[in-house]
């Protein structure tokens, strides 16, 4: 019995170390999504500006052939900007991305070109045989602005110069609140026109642009898309901190029940080795009567 005491005793010991790390990373978590939402917030603002800047430039230029906005049909293949995270204890965080990139995959694999942001995304998608043309780790715990410009730089190159590519789509989980995230898969390329009842000619106004509507549209366009990735990634990074944090809450929350289930087992076992002490003791006595 004085054994099996040891043994519930090392294990409490174990529970309430564990314990102390799920709390403090739940701390952590919670300090990280607290910025997170704040970048998000101030991001929101300029994206939103930039769109209505590029839509209104886009009204007085001939845009309805630009390769930005033109819409290729017979191209087959589309490039996904996939967005995970680079570690793990996050519940099914880095899960549910993949899932809803698979799903729209697919069995069309050789139709598929993959940008994976984190180290979870990159893993799966190359031991599972898909065309990862490029790979991002280390990044999603601190988004940064040129980064993002760096990745959708050599997107857009890649959508320019290859005909065979459709359509670019991102694919990141979307922070709602401490406990709701939701996956979002939007398509920033060709640029949607919905928002913009023309029919891609000119519009006769007094409006100058300098130097012109499609040199602005060039530079506008991936200053736009750069914005949305960015956007992505602050988004991205607030429901993995919001997920870790919830996952270890629940973790923190279990290691209680644990120790107190442990602390009666422990207090069950010191009793019944007392009172076998105890009955010992009297029957030693009653012996030597």
């Amino acid at each position: 019995m004085a054994e099996n005491m040891a043994d519930i005793k090392r294990r409490m010991k174990s529970v309430s170390s564990t314990k102390q790390i799920t709390k403090a990373m739940e701390l952590v978590a919670s300090s990280k999504l607290r910025k997170a939402k704040e970048r998000a917030i101030c991001r929101s603002h300029y994206t939103d500006a930039t769109y209505q800047l590029m839509l209104r430039v886009a009204k007085y230029t001939s845009y309805i052939n630009n390769i930005y906005f033109k819409d290729r049909e017979n191209a087959d293949k589309t490039i996904y900007v996939v967005l995970s995270g680079d570690k793990g204890l996050a519940g099914g965080f880095n899960t549910n991305v993949i899932k809803q990139a698979v799903s729209e995959i697919g069995d069309e694999k050789e139709k598929a070109v993959i940008f994976a942001l984190g180290a979870k995304g990159a893993d799966y998608f190359k031991k599972n045989d898909y065309d990862v043309v490029g790979e991002y780790i280390g990044i999603s715990d601190d988004p940064n602005y040129g980064v993002a410009k760096k990745i959708i730089g050599t997107v857009i190159n890649l959508y320019t110069s290859d005909e065979d590519i459709r359509k670019v789509k991102i694919i990141y989980s979307k922070f709602n609140s401490v406990v709701s995230q939701g996956i979002i898969s939007a398509t920033v390329l060709p640029i949607s026109r919905k928002a913009d009842n023309s029919d891609g000619t000119p519009v006769t106004s007094e409006l100058v642009i300098e130097p012109g509507g499609e040199e602005l549209l060039e530079e506008l366009v991936p200053q736009y898309i750069t914005s949305l990735l960015y956007g992505a990634m602050i988004e991205n990074n607030a429901g993995e901190e919001a997920s870790r944090r919830m996952a270890m809450s629940a973790a923190t929350d279990n290691a209680n029940e644990l120790l107190e289930e442990l602390e009666i087992r422990y207090n069950s076992a010191r009793q019944s080795s007392i009172t076998n002490e105890l009955i010992e003791i009297v029957s030693g006595a009653e012996a030597l009567k």
